[in-house]
């Protein structure tokens, strides 16, 4: 965030889309762990709200805006639906009297947050003293457990973070704790912040870049006993106007329509600095653009000194841009497209540009010097698409595709393929039995996809790749339950097969070579687990996971090798 190109650049896109009619402000919410995310889900698969959920994290506001939508179609929810939405409504009271524009709905929020200590009045003493949030310039809250500043031109919020994991079974044991905490609020209407810094350590990595699980990527310090520790903060600072809005922020953000990690951008890389702008000019149409700042872990050996005593080793810098169109021909059909690209070294003002065909741009900067030896140096593009339908009541059906390389002539060959990923599912609500869900999704990535000739420009940040946490020449399929019989609880079992062969890029033939051949990871998990929601950021869970694993034990925790039986426990406070 202190690099002086970034800040200037912010401040080009700030002078030019902004302008003088600021009306919107975005403080994101964490989606990891948020329960929040899959009641927004179920609620527009059954018809209440409507969301494009193809980007995440969303907005607090947006949010806010959402949950108001369902409590006014209170009717069209059952006991348990409607009394989470009140529920987790309490934490969304700073978020009364802002952005009522396109971007979170055209919502009243003003007047529908200020009825909210009415309507929940059913709720108890709890619920009232959240919704005189609204009234006290400063108070401490239980529900949710954090301090908040309220007044006219400054909002704050202050929530403590902490948590701890623990697993055991016949490889031994493991512990996690954790502590940090977030600041967020809102200065006047105009400008949203927000902060998370959360530290993290583990009795051993239970992900690094080659491992392929589904934890959230880290950048780790490893001490003597094989422990490691990590510090990560995200953030971010924005502004914006009716139909749109810009900002600044250091966060992990998610392509893709998925529950089981999207094969687009699925948030698995560690959190990047990146400038995004937002915009939706109708109802029928959203746009994202951002420019990111990587880390590419590539030694440039012309920046770096390599004297004994004094070696200083310099990386060769990484950045990419990418975009995304959403066009929304009737109510509930969400048809996404988009393209990015990835480069090294010198920045290019070309890629800034935010309704851009990245390729196109590439093969002009490049010239005649895209090939040399017969070898493709052009920077590394990617076209990808998302299709979600929630047209037919409790179901909602998505399908992701990236494309890294396609030909039309190898779809007529048998013994060719296309650079591509795609990953299909489905999941339906409320239906046959009440408050139960079931997802279903089966993801195929051919040989040699996200893979790229120069390291700098692979499809990753800091080694850990941003599409499929599996990677190339992988198939996984993938089903969830979900019950729900009360209030704040949950009540889940999943079943996971996932294979990857053993592909070797600039040695196969990654257009011939066949999926998944010579299996190097091959893994299949059955999962039970209880989660109980005691505060709308406090929560306890419970669980056991059987887990058969064969393959290369890289690929894995130490304490997931062979055939385990594991119990676990956790608690957590805060959405981390």
């Amino acid at each position: 965030m202190s690099n002086p190109k970034l800040v200037s650049i912010f401040v080009i896109y700030f002078l030019i889309f902004i302008g003088h009619n600021l009306n919107a402000q975005v403080v994101y919410e964490p989606v990891t762990n948020n329960p929040v995310y899959e009641l927004l889900d179920e609620l527009a698969a059954l018809k209440v709200i409507t969301i494009n959920s193809v980007v995440k994290p969303y907005s607090r506001v947006f949010i806010a805006n959402k949950l108001n939508q369902a409590l006014e179609n209170g009717q069209k929810l059952n006991k348990r639906q409607l009394d989470e939405v009140k529920f987790y409504l309490k934490d969304y009271s700073f978020e009364a009297g802002l952005n009522n524009n396109l971007i979170n709905g055209m919502q009243d929020a003003r007047s529908r947050m200020q009825d909210i200590g009415y309507k929940m009045q059913d709720t108890g003493s709890a619920a009232r003293s959240a919704a005189s949030c609204i009234l006290h310039p400063a108070s401490s809250n239980l529900n949710p457990i954090s301090f908040r500043l309220n007044t006219n031109v400054f909002k704050l919020t202050i929530a403590p973070a902490l948590g701890a994991r623990f697993m055991v079974n016949e490889n031994g044991n493991f512990l996690e704790v954790s502590g940090g905490g977030e600041v967020y609020g809102y200065l006047t209407k105009h400008i949203g912040y927000y902060i998370n810094v959360k530290h993290l350590h583990q009795s051993e990595p239970l992900v690094n870049p080659v491992m392929l699980t589904l934890e959230e990527g880290k950048s780790w310090n490893y001490l003597g006993d094989g422990s490691v520790y990590n510090t990560e903060w995200r953030g971010g600072i924005s502004a914006g106007w009716k139909w749109g809005d810009f900002g600044l922020y250091k966060d992990r953000p998610i392509w893709g329509n998925a529950v089981h990690s999207s094969n687009i951008m699925s948030g698995h890389a560690p959190s990047f600095p990146y400038i995004q702008l937002h915009l939706k000019p109708a109802k029928w149409i959203e746009f994202y653009s951002i420019t990111g700042f990587l880390q590419s872990n590539v030694v440039d050996s012309s920046r770096s000194s390599f004297s004994a005593g004094s070696e200083e080793i310099k990386y060769r810098r990484k950045y990419f841009s990418a975009n995304f169109f959403t066009i929304i021909p009737w109510k509930g059909l969400d048809i996404s497209v988009g393209n990015s690209i990835f480069w090294s070294d010198v920045f290019r003002v070309g890629y800034l540009m935010p309704f851009n065909l990245y390729k196109s741009v590439d093969q002009t900067l490049k010239g005649s010097l895209a090939y040399e030896g017969g070898i493709n140096t052009n920077d590394d593009g990617h076209l990808f698409a998302d299709i979600s339908s929630r047209n037919i009541k409790h179901l909602n059906i998505y399908l992701g595709l990236w494309i890294d390389e396609l030909q039309m002539a190898r779809f007529f060959k048998t013994n060719q393929h296309n650079l591509l990923s795609w990953k299909i599912g489905f999941s339906l609500f409320d239906l046959p039995v009440r408050n139960l869900s079931v997802t279903a999704e089966y993801l195929s990535t051919r040989p040699g996809t996200y893979d790229e000739y120069n390291p700098s420009n692979l499809y990753a940040n800091d080694n850990y790749s941003f599409g499929n946490y599996l990677r190339g020449d992988a198939w996984e399929i993938y089903f969830n339950l979900i019950y729900k019989p009360i209030r704040r609880l949950n009540l889940r079992a999943s079943y996971d097969l996932a294979q990857r062969g053993g592909y070797i890029y600039m040695k196969d033939d990654l257009v011939t070579y066949p999926l998944a051949q010579n299996l190097t990871f091959n893994q299949s998990t059955i999962k039970f687990q209880g989660i109980y929601q005691i505060t709308t950021n406090l929560s306890a869970s419970l669980g056991y996971t059987f887990n058969h694993y064969s393959g290369d034990i890289k690929f894995i925790p130490e304490i997931m090798h062979g055939n385990t039986n594991t119990f676990y426990a956790g608690i957590r406070l805060g959405l981390q």
